[in-house]
């Protein structure tokens, strides 16, 4: 490479993304990262795995620093990262992330909506600042009648196929205490 600066010489390929953050939603995922100085466009690369992006894009020639995977199955974790590119290259891959794809009004991601998530958006109703596990199925950050509306649409519907979470996200969201199982 020469002695350009990646960013202001389009002859190099720039710097890889920072900042690459991940939320799953309703059968989706959103994507957000930082600018990347003198970026001409954007590819973001998806897996079931760590690690197992591969070569070939999800999406590519994306000229915003935000992206939506509307593809990811409710029920599943995704892997994602991102890259620059300029004239002068690609860059490195961004730091890899993960986000979990809930299915529609499934509160507490068993992969069935039944009467704990009705609970769920009952006790959250009215509130705001809260978050999918609290009965925002609308990503407004409000428990509303929208919400309720999802929970009675997929009323006793289970995922199928639901994935298994990954281990690790499982593991820090519930607790066990004697018999008694808590999610937090």
């Amino acid at each position: 490479q020469s002695g350009g600066t990646p960013g202001a010489d389009d002859t190099i390929a720039p710097a890889a993304p920072t900042g690459v953050a991940a939320v799953g939603g309703a059968d989706q995922v959103t994507l957000n990262w930082n600018a990347v100085a003198g970026a001409a466009s954007y590819s973001v690369y998806r897996s079931t795995a760590p690690g197992g992006e591969g070569a070939a894009p999800l999406a590519a020639n994306l000229t915003a620093a935000t992206y939506v995977d509307a593809t990811a199955a409710g029920g599943s974790d995704y892997y994602y990262f991102v890259t620059a590119s300029t004239p002068g290259g690609q860059s490195a891959a961004s730091t890899e992330v993960l986000a979990h794809s809930h299915y529609v009004a499934d509160a507490n991601d068993d992969g069935t909506v039944s009467f704990a998530d009705l609970v769920v958006v009952a006790q959250n109703y009215g509130g705001t600042g809260k978050a999918w596990a609290q009965g925002d199925f609308t990503g407004d950050g409000v428990v509303s009648f929208a919400d309720l509306v999802l929970v009675s649409q997929k009323y006793g519907k289970v995922c199928t196929p639901c994935a298994a979470p990954v281990p690790a996200r499982a593991a820090a969201a519930a607790s066990v205490v004697g018999s008694q199982s808590t999610v937090t």
